[in-house]
């Protein structure tokens, strides 16, 4: 139980109170709650001697002084009958049983104030009695008639108008007179509303967007002073699937099947050396009830770095099996739902069946989110070169009464499927390898069926949001809303000023300067050639111009041709350029505050010389003597490997203030719309996963992490036509919307113009597409704190914030079907309407196009909106 002090002086004496000026109030609640009941808070004062207020979730409701609460059935004469009543406060009211009877009888107070009589009663009229030496006499009649109940007022009357006691009398018609409460206010004011308790009930709907522990402040203000407290309550899920326990299969119920001759060790590929601490930990129980063994060997299949490995590698199995699970992983991947590889299964009567390996649907690569749609995502385990999804697939023998004599692990996709990758023009898939890691026999048809099902289970959708702006969840970085400028050495033309002009409306804080520039561009033959400053100078001047609060980041995004990393000189050549380069943008009074040093380097793995580390901490050092505020990190590697990531901190820590990485999800335009929306999520996990590991390697050590280049897409042979439209907006939308619950601090797309559909602009300025709309979105409006909201369904995600000008919502719609989705706000005052600029401006990209208007409807803390497909919404209401 807790309680509010709102008095100068408070003293619990068992259940009754004793106290001084304003009074003791007690709270009740019936936390915790299910999803989809109402959580009920009840806020019980002691009499209290002036008016107070109490707002809780946006709702107010008042406390009267000198307000008396009589249960009527407390009270009821003799004759008079006590009937049990749903409908009534306390379960029981008074009903006649005779006409014209007397029903109620009390004391009246006798304190010298006036009170109001008012009686909760339906049926028949009313008549307030007086009692003058013994007997009752009729003082005033009330003649609402009602079929159900309501309240009426009997006056307003001291002790010396009405006596020391007072009666209530039904009067003689057919519909008997029901008495459920009567009260008596001092307050002329008072007003009761519904079932009054002599308590305030706040009530809140919930949903399943709501599962968790809330916390929400609930003020009481009597006498110009405020008293506060935090109501915490929790909501809890309804789901089955979210509360059911996993299944797990027993002991005696499977068999570990050795992977034979074709198993290897791992000290001979140290690419695939995850063997470490946490996977051993992870594995050293049993997963799903089967106990995977942890020793280093197992079967891997050829690739481009490891051509010796086999294309086909055969386990003996000699059992009449139900199912077989498969512990198995990647190194690298394919395209999302391409066959990388397969099991052959043979049978000892001759018959076969093959088994496809599809990316992302029963094994996940490297370098994908792990989110099999037909595997369990069991652990990340890394290696010292890349990381490795590990899944547990499990397949259902079509024959479980014969015999299996063999399973044949392949990659040979050639001859079985006579499918290859032709899309991405970058073959990652040449440079791939199938790992696996375990087969398990299972004896049960059961439990196949209850593991298939477990790895594979859905939760069910509901179409609700809950966001509370009473619970700040951390600050959005507005660096996070900008881009890649790519033709700054160009920028002496219209076409330019026409772009700047556009790009100054949109607000981009920082910008990367990536390719049209670079090192030797403007030192075509080393610090002794030519020195071609005025190109980029020019550009960057006009970039920064008028604009005090924006940043250059220059990207060391190319070694020149002449350099040569592995040689101790050429080393210290590269670090004179950078330096000269910062001396002359000093010297010229341009400030260029970010230095990002490479682009994309490394891409197959970190080489043991680690030459390019070593030149990274030369350039460092000598940078930060110049200047010691300048921002530099990199490495800029692809992909977000955590294993790339470390090495690099590990070696270059010391001169490292930012760390930097890049995301494409697909390299194919066929890539379904479900996976790249469902890909947005990882952009967040990127964040969180590269946190920790830099957390180990630095702890205590702020560091600026920074995506410093994404789109949906990484190729461009076709365009992807989504990046453009309004598909493209709602997946920008959804990977900053991650990106800010993870804290991140600097994103910047793949890029500013031109590029077919990457740009946020066309090549020639004049188009602005709906990704450009959600980054004016982000600089001008998304801002200051957000605060916890949450979804009951994947597809739709919404993030509430507010800041010093306004708070508002944005709010995605990640799936192609349109939805109604119910709007829960929490801690928030409903908005005052205004019949000419609306309460709420909206803005919305949808298939149709951006439309910007206003809503005067918003004014309620619930409510449904309509959502197209794909379309992303952002509510602004001012204060």
């Amino acid at each position: 139980m807790k309680k509010i002090f709102s008095g100068l002086l408070c003293l619990l004496l068992s259940s009754a109170y004793i106290f001084a000026s304003d009074g003791v109030f007690e709270i009740k609640d019936n936390s915790p709650v299910r999803a989809g009941e109402t959580f009920v808070l009840k806020l019980i004062p002691s009499r209290i001697d002036s008016a107070a207020t109490a707002v809780f979730n946006g709702q107010k409701q008042m406390l009267y002084p000198g307000t008396i609460v009589l249960k009527a059935f407390e009270h009821a004469v003799k004759y008079a009958k006590v009937k049990p009543d749903q409908a009534s406060s306390y379960g029981k009211s008074i009903v006649r049983s005779s006409k014209f009877q007397s029903l109620f009888f009390t004391d009246f107070p006798s304190d010298g104030q006036k009170y109001s009589i008012w009686v909760r009663a339906d049926g028949g009229a009313l008549c307030l009695r007086k009692l003058v030496n013994g007997k009752s006499k009729e003082l005033k009649w009330n003649w609402t008639r009602s079929k159900e109940y309501s309240w009426r007022c009997l006056g307003r009357y001291s002790a010396d108008e009405i006596g020391k006691k007072f009666v209530l009398m039904s009067d003689g018609r057919t519909d008997k007179t029901t008495i459920d409460t009567v009260i008596l206010a001092a307050d002329k004011k008072f007003v009761p509303k519904g079932k009054y308790a002599g308590s305030l009930v706040f009530s809140l709907e919930t949903d399943l967007s709501m599962v968790g522990t809330h916390q929400m402040p609930l003020k009481v203000i009597s006498d110009n002073k405020s008293y506060n407290k935090t109501v915490s309550f929790k909501v809890e899920s309804t789901d089955a699937a979210k509360n059911s326990v996993a299944f797990t299969v027993s002991s005696d119920s499977y068999i570990n099947i050795p992977l034979g001759k074709s198993a290897v060790k791992v000290v001979n590929y140290p690419d695939f050396n995850f063997y470490n601490k946490e996977y051993t930990n992870f594995f050293n129980k049993p997963v799903t009830g089967i106990q995977f063994a942890v020793q280093p060997d197992f079967i891997a299949l050829n690739c481009k770095k490891y051509p010796t490995l086999p294309r086909m590698a055969s386990i003996p199995v000699k059992l009449k099996l139900a199912g077989l699970a498969f512990l198995h992983t990647e190194y690298w991947q394919g395209e999302m739902g391409q066959k990388v590889a397969f099991y052959h299964v043979k049978y000892s009567d001759g018959t076969s069946v093959d088994i496809p390996l599809q990316e992302e649907i029963n094994i996940v690569g490297s370098a994908r989110n792990p989110a099999p749609s037909q595997a369990k995502f069991l652990l990340n385990a890394k290696s010292p070169v890349i990381d490795f999804n590990l899944c547990l697939f499990v397949w259902e023998n079509p024959y479980p009464d014969k015999e299996i004599d063999q399973v044949v692990f392949s990659n040979d996709l050639t001859r079985t499927f006579k499918e290859e990758n032709t899309t991405v023009p970058l073959n990652v898939s040449s440079m791939s390898s199938q790992i696996l890691l375990s087969l398990t026999g299972l004896k049960s048809m059961q439990d196949v069926k209850h593991l298939i099902a477990d790895n594979t289970r859905k939760v069910p959708q509901e179409n609700s949001v809950t966001v509370n702006f009473g619970r700040v969840e951390g600050s959005i970085n507005p660096l996070l809303f900008s881009t890649n400028e790519t033709g700054i050495m160009a920028a002496d033309n219209p076409v330019f000023d026409r772009y700047l002009r556009v790009m100054d409306k949109i607000g981009c804080r920082i910008f990367r300067l990536h390719s049209g520039w670079s090192l030797q561009k403007v030192y075509p033959e080393g610090l002794s050639g030519p020195h071609n400053y005025v190109p980029l100078d020019n550009g960057i001047r006009k970039v920064l111009k008028n604009h005090p609060e924006r940043k250059i980041m220059l990207c060391i995004n190319k070694i020149p041709k002449y350099i040569d990393p592995l040689k101790k000189q050429d080393r210290i050549k590269f670090s004179e350029l950078c330096v000269d380069l910062l001396k002359h943008f000093k010297k010229e009074g341009i400030r260029v505050e970010w230095w990002e040093i490479y682009n994309e380097v490394y891409f197959k793995g970190i080489k043991p010389d680690r030459s390019l580390w070593k030149m990274y901490n030369q350039t460092a050092v000598k940078l930060k003597k110049i200047d010691p505020e300048l921002k530099i990190g990199g490495y800029a590697p692809c992909y977000p490997t955590i294993s790339g990531i470390t090495d690099f901190y590990r070696y270059c820590g010391k001169y490292i203030d930012f760390v930097s990485w890049h995301k494409y999800p697909t390299g194919s335009s066929k890539t379904s719309d479900e996976y790249l929306m469902n890909a947005a999520v990882g952009f967040g996990e990127d964040v969180k996963r590269i946190r920790r590991a830099l957390k180990t390697e630095a702890p205590g050590k702020k560091i600026i992490l920074a995506l410093t280049e994404y789109n949906m897409n990484f190729n461009w042979k076709p365009h992807d036509p989504r990046q453009a439209g309004y598909k493209g907006a709602a997946w920008t939308a959804s990977v900053l919307y991650n990106l800010i619950k993870a804290d991140m601090d600097i994103a910047q797309t793949w890029h500013s113009r031109g590029g077919g559909t990457f740009g946020l602009l066309d090549k020639t300025a004049t188009e602005i597409r709906p990704v450009a709309r959600v980054l004016y979105w982000g600089n001008h409006y998304i801002k200051g704190d957000y605060v916890e909201s949450r979804s009951s369904n994947k597809n739709i995600e919404c993030l509430g914030f507010k800041n010093a000008e306004n708070s508002g919502i944005l709010i995605i719609n990640k799936s192609s079907k349109p939805v109604d989705v119910d709007i829960n706000l929490l801690n928030f005052s409903p908005l005052v309407e205004n019949s000419f600029e609306g309460s709420t401006k909206v803005y919305s990209i949808t298939e149709s196009g951006y439309q910007v208007g206003i809503d005067n409807t918003l004014s309620k803390n619930k409510f449904t909106l309509k959502l197209q497909p794909f379309e992303t919404r952002l509510l602004i209401m001012s204060y």
